[in-house]
């Protein structure tokens, strides 16, 4: 049985606050509100202590234990509070929102999260969520289809339907008006597309490993693009199948039609159209090894948005796709350095 260490959580939470408070000088535009565009390498994960973190990681997934420790016996470790649910657009919605209530006095605007291909909410590393929770509420929420969200009918048709709906979910969950959010992957392809539609409507985002298209992409390495269609169409021992079925516990139906959609979202052209609207200070976070997600995707990125008063670029030497997972301290400190500038106005 898995017993949550709430001592190690506030140490965690104790340690990424300082790291933070470290790095918020370098996160923060310059004074008198002009554009802010760093654009540079993170420091090496070469560490004792990013060494420690990665070493972990890969012992979680080679033992594939369960929900990377924010599940126990098959419910959700107590700091996550009650499963929670919402109608919109259709969709029951389920998340979590804990943390300080955003309607305190001098309170941080709220933080939402938004999982990545085949992912579910309960797949966040626990010490990045209670590192972020201990200023500020913060929400995470499966997408359609994805274990506590349901989702009937809906077929992952286009990225602007999941942006619709995820949007419509923001407006409907109380306490999230205007919220910083972080997203991994698919989800920072989405939140680019949300970005997009409701001008005003986010605070500042944090983008991680995310692919935004355009004339200037670097697309996936075909290998990896081809060994993910394999893994969909292998039998029971395939590790995709564990992980959908398992650990982020939905239908490799939906597996594929979210792979099918971002398929279809690489292959158009122009997506990267109506980037230069975007008004909101981003964060980029982009491991160099990502074959996934080729790091020059993020160095386009960072150059499309013309818009943004603040844009940073952060590449994460020594990570790959999943920069959060990999190295949860640093990417907490780095996260809550930026999103310590001052609100959107």
């Amino acid at each position: 049985m898995h017993h949550y260490d709430h001592e190690k959580e506030r140490e965690a939470t104790a340690q990424a606050a300082a790291r933070a408070a470290a790095l918020t000088a370098q996160a923060l535009p310059p004074a008198g509100g002009a554009a802010a565009r760093t654009i540079g390498d993170a420091a090496e994960a070469s560490t004792p202590a990013s060494r420690a973190e990665h070493a972990a990681l890969v012992e979680r997934e080679r033992t594939k234990s369960t929900h990377l420790g924010l599940l126990s016996n098959g419910q959700p470790v107590p700091f996550l509070g009650p499963l929670r649910s919402v109608k919109a657009a259709g969709i029951e919605w389920g998340y979590h929102t804990f943390g300080p209530l955003v309607s305190a006095a001098g309170a941080a605007p709220p933080l939402l999260l938004l999982p990545g291909t085949a992912s579910s909410m309960y797949t966040w590393p626990p010490e990045l969520l209670t590192s972020l929770a201990a200023n500020r509420s913060v929400t995470i929420v499966d997408l359609p289809g994805v274990s506590a969200t349901q989702a009937p009918g809906f077929n992952y048709s286009s990225l602007d339907d999941l942006a619709k709906v995820t949007l419509a979910f923001v407006k409907a969950a109380p306490g999230l008006k205007q919220p910083d959010v972080i997203a991994w992957s698919l989800g920072g392809s989405l939140l680019l597309r949300m970005a997009e539609l409701a001008p005003g409507g986010l605070g500042r985002l944090v983008l991680v490993a995310p692919f935004a298209g355009g004339p200037d992409r670097v697309d996936p390495v075909h290998d990896v693009v081809a060994a993910f269609a394999s893994e969909l169409a292998r039998g029971c021992d395939s590790p995709l199948r564990y992980w959908a079925q398992t650990v982020a516990q939905f239908s490799l139906d939906t597996t594929r039609q979210q792979a099918l959609m971002m398929v279809r979202f690489i292959q158009t052209p122009l997506v990267s159209a109506k980037l230069h609207l975007i008004t909101n200070p981003v964060l980029i976070v982009h491991g160099k090894l990502d074959k996934t997600i080729p790091v020059g995707n993020a160095r386009a990125l960072a150059a499309a948005l013309t818009a943004s008063p603040q844009v940073v670029l952060r590449i994460v030497a020594g990570a790959a796709h999943a920069v959060a997972h990999q190295l949860p301290g640093w990417f907490a400190a780095e996260v809550l350095a930026f999103l310590s500038g001052p609100p959107r106005g």
